[in-house]
């Protein structure tokens, strides 16, 4: 059997991305070849295709001049392979021959780009003169136009800075561990976290040694923290809205807190289920539609992870931003209205409810808290600074909080977290 070439299989993950508008663990699933990739080369191809992803819109900007046409009246197929010779040249520093001879050699292989290789060999071997290309390339070339406006509406320039280095460093895994941290560092080769838990190296979890053993799950950094926020109590009960895939709900059930698991969807809840099989954790796990559940006991306290955008998981899915576009973002604020408004419904006086969405767009976070409260019934009850110090965060003057440290040397999710009271 002839060996597979990984810059071919990396230039068809990112045209089934760019392309179909697909996640690339849509595009991994579903590759004739990437399945076939075992060990070293399975880990390269992934990477030029992650990397690629990463930098796409300053790859573009840099490739550009390059071209003697607009990159937009190139073939998919054959932007792909560019992006892919590009990457390996100027984020993996690989050496042009290789770079260029396989990404050409790639061109041959690919049905839709065979006649293409001249061209490909052309702009690669140019592009190979180009030195540190991403020096003079501006902030807002990372993201798509649509997206840059709407993230400078709502971010300060710092915040904007920081937000966009983070997207661009190759993050690590971070997991929730059950106890006795310091071990599992040991056993995984990984590094304690400000938070808690341990990061290691972005591979595939269930792959781990220890994996089946359930003593930890993977879940970033911020995400931890509304659960943190609420502060569980043993033998409390608490309702976690929007439950699956349920890393916040092993949180609560790992302080022992009496713990009614929320979803619509069974197929998420199946892998909740087999999350806190794996865990030895216990919740109750209902499946149906949140604006239909009624609880059988009131709760003091609630956490609605609400659906949102995740346009603040950009560091770890950085597709995100190529795939989806503004009309894709507009139907969230109304469906988090109505969840709010069915935690408040749920709710006896006194009842505690954090909220907490993966974004930084304040119409998702901080319009819709506002809103909420202009409808009475409920209260913001301020985060504070300390709460949240873990992360090197701030809270600001609502004593709302978005999870954009004061330093990218401190990556992690884009979460806006308000804690609020029924009244």
């Amino acid at each position: 059997m002839s060996k597979i070439n990984l810059r071919l299989v990396a230039a068809e993950l990112i045209h089934h991305v760019t392309k179909n508008k697909k996640t690339l663990d849509d595009a991994l699933s579903t590759n004739r070849l990437f399945p076939k990739l075992v060990g070293s080369d399975r880990r390269f191809a992934r990477l030029i295709a992650t990397a690629s992803l990463r930098h796409l819109g300053r790859l573009d900007f840099c490739i550009s001049p390059f071209v003697d046409r607009p990159l937009e009246t190139v073939s998919p197929e054959v932007l792909s392979l560019l992006r892919v010779g590009a990457v390996q040249l100027w984020i993996l520093k690989k050496s042009p021959h290789s770079a260029v001879n396989e990404t050409v050699e790639a061109a041959r292989l690919w049905p839709a780009t065979r006649r293409a290789g001249g061209f490909v060999n052309a702009v690669l071997r140019n592009l190979a003169k180009k030195k540190d290309p991403f020096d003079d390339v501006p902030m807002k070339k990372i993201w798509p136009n649509w997206l840059y406006t709407l993230l400078s509406s709502d971010l300060t320039l710092e915040q904007m800075i920081c937000f966009a280095e983070m997207q661009l460093k190759e993050p690590k895994l971070h997991l929730n561990v059950k106890n006795n941290p310091g071990l599992v560092v040991e056993e995984l080769n990984g590094t304690l976290s400000p938070v808690g838990g341990i990061n290691i190296e972005n591979i595939n979890p269930t792959k781990l040694p220890s994996y089946s053993a359930g003593g930890w799950w993977v879940q970033d950094m911020a995400a931890t923290l509304p659960v943190k926020i609420l502060s569980p109590q043993e033998n409390e009960t608490i309702v976690d809205l929007c439950a699956a895939p349920g890393g916040k709900t092993m949180q609560l059930a790992l302080a022992k807190a009496n713990v009614t698991a929320v979803d619509r969807s069974e197929k998420r809840m199946n892998v909740l289920r087999q999350n806190l099989t794996r865990t030895k954790l216990t919740a109750d796990l209902v499946i149906a539609n949140v604006f239909k559940f009624r609880p059988t006991n009131k709760s003091k306290k609630i956490l609605l992870d609400a659906p949102c955008s995740a346009m603040g998981t950009l560091r770890r899915h950085p597709e995100g931003a190529w795939i989806k576009n503004p009309d894709d973002l507009v139907k969230f604020p109304e469906i988090q209205m109505k969840l709010l408004r069915a935690a408040r419904d749920i709710s006896v006086v006194g009842t505690q409810i954090v909220y907490s969405v993966c974004t930084p767009f304040k119409r998702e976070g901080k319009d819709v808290i506002n809103e909420i409260l202009s409808e009475g019934g409920l209260e913001r009850v301020p985060i504070g600074d300390e709460e949240v110090a873990s992360l090197n965060c701030r809270t600001d003057m609502d004593g709302d909080v978005l999870t954009i440290p004061d330093s990218p040397n401190l990556p992690c999710d884009t979460f806006f977290i308000a804690r609020l009271k029924k009244v």
